[in-house]
């Protein structure tokens, strides 16, 4: 039996995941799939469209056996932090023998080529240099690599190399499976055809009046069914005035000590709140050369949420994982008792296990590293309940458990 990890967003689940786990079964038989999911809030900083119990249950019910949610602290930041999060998440079940991933450059070697030039001493250099130059992280990148810099545009090509990096840097056994991606570029915004990118679905869901007859060609069934209830969907731009109130009556010396901010980035922030009419022109007017969209959006994201260097140090440097359980079948129930047995790290079923309301609210900063992290993970899901257009109730991870899909 093989057991294989992905790592995803299912933000929402669309037809290019499905294709990714119809490939796997297509050439494996006897796979069980783990997946590592993004919680409240995703790579690029924007709250998650549905909750994470909706989406890992979309998983379930296509084809996934068992999904874990990949904390806050790795999920909402670069590309780096998120892969290596989720890839010692796998390691330390002690179960997993492979990585799926798509990628827009189907070319395995060429994939493990970069990422070993990408942890070189002197690849590095260049990179540095350049940023200090002004230039972006990208822009260093392109300058390092060359010609081959123009696949390190495309986003899951990205993630292709930093999912390799993790697998390199933490000495895992875990085999990566390249699958070539079936479907249009991540960040397009228009629906086409069978497969569109999430970003597109979330597009013209945010539209007064969504064209459900495009998105409904796009998205497997139980989605489908899912995003029809307005209720549920929650978008960043609900979270506009909140963010705006905690901009106004911040103090700078402590916005300097988020996650994000430096190089007077604070300064920035307040200039481009007061001029901006809504969130995504915030979001836009505060990015610039240095500044990408998505780094501006985690850093907003942090502001929200008061999640500071201070803690995210914590949380690296302890190396306390673990592996908070959200949804699973027949197949995941029958390897769950493995996994308990082989794990490395606690698998958390009852959040209040580890951390109840007190803890949270009382004493939040005495908490354990591995408490920290579950209580920003709370946190996250509290506020996207914010973003829905009627909020949801808070605290939900002490009173939800593991969902188990027939």
């Amino acid at each position: 039996m093989r057991i294989c990890g992905i790592i995803a967003e299912f933000n929402p689940f669309h037809n290019g995941h499905a294709h990714i786990i119809k490939k796997i079964r297509e050439l494996y038989d006897d796979t069980v799939i783990i997946a590592i999911m993004s919680g409240s809030f995703t790579q690029r900083g924007e709250v998650a469209v549905l909750d994470k119990w909706t989406r890992a249950k979309l998983a379930i019910e296509n084809g996934c056996d068992m999904a874990f949610e990949l904390p806050f602290a790795y999920a909402t930041r670069s590309g780096e932090f998120f892969a290596t999060g989720a890839i010692k998440i796998l390691n330390k079940l002690h179960i997993t023998d492979s990585l799926a991933f798509g990628s827009e450059t189907y070319n395995l070697a060429l994939l493990k080529n970069i990422a070993h030039q990408l942890d070189d001493t002197k690849t590095q250099k260049k990179i540095h240099a350049e940023v200090l130059k002004g230039a972006s992280y990208a822009q260093g990148l392109s300058s390092a690599f060359g010609k081959e810099a123009s696949i390190l545009t495309q986003p899951n090509t990205i993630l292709a190399v930093e999912y390799l990096r993790a697998i390199e840097r933490t000495n895992s056994k875990i085999t990566p499976i390249l699958i070539e991606r079936k479907m249009s570029n991540h960040n397009d915004k228009n629906l086409c055809g069978a497969v569109s990118s999430a970003s597109a679905i979330r597009e013209e869901l945010k539209k007064n009046h969504p064209d459900f007859d495009l998105i409904k060609k796009v998205v497997p069934w139980q989605t489908f069914s899912e995003i029809q209830d307005v209720n549920k969907l929650c978008f960043a731009e609900n979270l506009f005035k909140p963010l705006l109130a905690k901009i106004y009556t911040a103090n700078f010396r402590n916005m300097r000590e988020i996650y994000g901010i430096n190089e007077g980035l604070e300064n920035r922030i307040l200039t481009m709140a007061k001029t901006s009419a809504n969130l995504n022109e915030f979001i836009n007017n505060t990015c610039s050369k240095r500044y990408s969209k998505s780094r501006i959006s985690r850093a907003l994201t942090h502001i929200l949420l008061n999640f500071t260097k201070d803690a995210a140090k914590k949380i690296d440097e302890s190396n306390d994982l673990y592996a908070r359980l959200l949804a699973f079948n027949s197949v995941g129930a029958k390897i769950l008792h493995s996994i308990k047995e082989k794990s490395q790290i606690p698998i958390i079923e009852k959040t209040t296990h580890f951390i109840n309301e007190k803890a949270l609210y009382d004493d939040f900063e005495n908490l354990s590293p591995l408490q920290l992290s579950l209580a920003f993970d709370i946190r996250a899901t509290n506020l996207q309940s914010l973003a829905c257009d009627i909020p949801q109730t808070i605290n939900r991870d002490f009173t939800t458990s593991p969902l188990y899909i027939v």
